[in-house]
């Protein structure tokens, strides 16, 4: 999961060929399967921010971020594994561990931040680096958040960018699809290219 955002942000010449061995996904396939990303409860994970209130006992209170082996360390109770619960089963947790040590327990789980609802922009975009994923992203909304198509020249149209390369992890395996965003900015297109968590979106050199 580290490697290709690696490959994919610096832009270097060798990623078409870093991707060549992985699962090549038709376009009109993944058009088909394109539905908006819908999260029914989400989990947390390393580098997730959390604050951690307790109301009668306020000396308590602290925020920790959740460390690579999926723990967070908290006064009284030591280390306790928060990698994979939701918020609420972490607070069910915290009471039931802190029902030893206190009379009165009263905690709320709050997350300041998810470190992996990104999404990857690398290649010819003004700001290359990830942008914050958002329910129903769209990949056209993640390129302008990234601040658009890098012009090379004042008279470089965005159709010359038509084949965007969108790499997931899907399953275990890394997929990828060559998008024409073409028809979608001639309003040709109707349903959106929708981008899930830890997507990562490649835009090519400009064709001459």
């Amino acid at each position: 999961m580290i490697l290709m955002p690696v490959l994919v942000l610096s832009g270097c010449a060798s990623f078409d060929n870093s991707v060549q061995t992985q699962q090549i996904v038709q376009e009109s396939e993944f058009y088909a399967n394109s539905i908006p990303y819908e999260e029914t409860e989400v989990r947390l994970s390393p580098g997730d921010e959390l604050e951690i209130r307790f109301f009668h006992t306020p000396e308590l209170n602290t925020v920790q971020t959740i460390r690579p082996d999926g723990k967070i360390a908290l006064q009284l109770i030591g280390e306790i594994k928060a990698q994979g619960m939701t918020p609420n089963q972490l607070k069910e947790e915290l009471l039931k561990q802190y029902s030893e040590h206190l009379l009165q327990i009263d905690v709320t789980v709050i997350v300041q931040a998810f470190s992996n609802r990104v999404v990857y922009v690398g290649g010819q975009v003004v700001r290359p680096g990830t942008v914050p994923f958002t329910s129903h992203m769209t990949v056209l909304e993640a390129l302008m958040l990234a601040g658009g198509v890098r012009s090379i020249s004042a008279t470089t149209s965005w159709l010359k960018y038509r084949k965007v390369k969108l790499i997931r992890n899907q399953d275990g395996k890394w997929i990828v699809v060559e998008l024409d965003l073409e028809r979608i900015l001639k309003g040709e297109q109707s349903q959106p290219y929708y981008v899930q968590p830890l997507d990562i979106i490649y835009v090519p050199e400009a064709t001459r």
